[in-house]
């Protein structure tokens, strides 16, 4: 009876051992799959910084964009003000001298017959 009982102790034995073995390749299977999830983390985040780093570029780049239009915008809006403004004076320069013109003429044609 007592080589049965020892045949079960040894099987019982090669089970431990067995589930001892299977127990170590499951942590080197966990372990491989963190630091793969690891090494992945840290592709993402350098990823993800180079994302934020363009699109802090991008907005940077976006003000500098609207500042250059709008101060074009306003100077080209001072050029044109500036030069409807002339247009504006010659035209009035041109009645002024127009209805002087006229005033002329009519003081002409009233005074001419009589001293005529």
């Amino acid at each position: 009876m007592a080589i049965p009982g020892l045949a079960q102790l040894w099987t019982l034995g090669r089970r431990v051992e067995a589930l001892f073995e299977l127990q170590k390749e499951a942590k080197d299977t966990f372990k491989d799959i963190a630091d793969r999830f690891d090494a992945l983390e840290s592709k993402l985040d350098a990823r993800i910084r180079a994302v934020e780093d363009r699109l802090t570029k991008l907005d940077a780049s976006e003000a500098r964009i609207i500042s250059d239009a709008k101060r074009e915008a306003a100077a080209e809006a001072t050029r044109s003000n500036n030069d409807i403004v002339t247009r504006l004076t010659k035209v009035e320069i041109a009645l002024t001298i127009l209805g002087q013109v006229r005033s002329s003429a009519r003081a002409i044609r009233h005074e001419g017959p009589e001293e005529q």
